[in-house]
């Protein structure tokens, strides 16, 4: 009864898909990890004098913040 028909002589357009981006080609293939072989220096490896008295410094006035916290608690 109530059906449509199609029309023949009208061309379909079909319009590109641009609700995604389209993939880049350098991510089709991911090349293989490989480990770091660099080697590291001597210097790099150590810390230096100025690391070493602010991480000794940090460390002590955590100390006694935690210090004076617990002693303002226990009272």
């Amino acid at each position: 009864m109530h059906t449509v028909r199609a029309v023949a002589s009208v061309a379909s357009v079909e319009l590109p898909d641009t609700t995604r981006r389209p993939v880049p080609p350098d991510t089709t293939q991911r090349p293989a990890l490989v480990p770091d072989t660099t080697p590291v220096e001597e210097a790099e490896a150590k810390p230096t004098r100025k690391t070493t008295l602010l991480t000794v410094l940090a460390i002590a006035v955590l100390t006694v913040s935690t210090l004076l916290l617990y002693n303002v608690r226990s009272r």
